[in-house]
């Protein structure tokens, strides 16, 4: 594979080798072999999200990924016009709210 397969190996190898390579490094790794390599926009900037968040083994729950995934559902959703699912956004403060506490989100038209 060129972009996919391409950007699994380039995270695992970070994963293994966290302090001796970055995404980039294990780019130009991996192209010694195979040149014709090139994850896309978007992989590249989830390899550097991942890389940032140091490799971590619960990806999901990181803070770091939280507030780049409601960023993302954010901009899928204004793309197509429509609000943004609320199970799939989370708040800065989302782990001081107590589990009472709901937040309703309106439209201009329907406030």
């Amino acid at each position: 594979g060129k972009s996919r397969s391409a950007t699994v190996c380039v995270a695992f190898l970070c994963q293994q080798k966290p302090h001796e390579l970055d995404p980039d490094k294990a780019l130009e790794l991996i192209r010694q072999s195979r040149p014709m390599v090139e994850p896309n926009e978007g992989f590249r900037h989830q390899l550097w999200l991942y890389h940032e968040m140091g490799y971590p083994d619960d990806i999901v729950n990181h803070p770091l990924y939280r507030r780049w995934s409601t960023k993302r559902e954010a901009e899928i959703s204004t793309a197509q016009g429509r609000a943004p699912e609320m199970d799939l956004v989370s708040f800065e403060d989302d782990s001081v709210l107590d589990s009472d506490h709901s937040t309703e989100i309106k439209c201009r038209r329907c406030r």
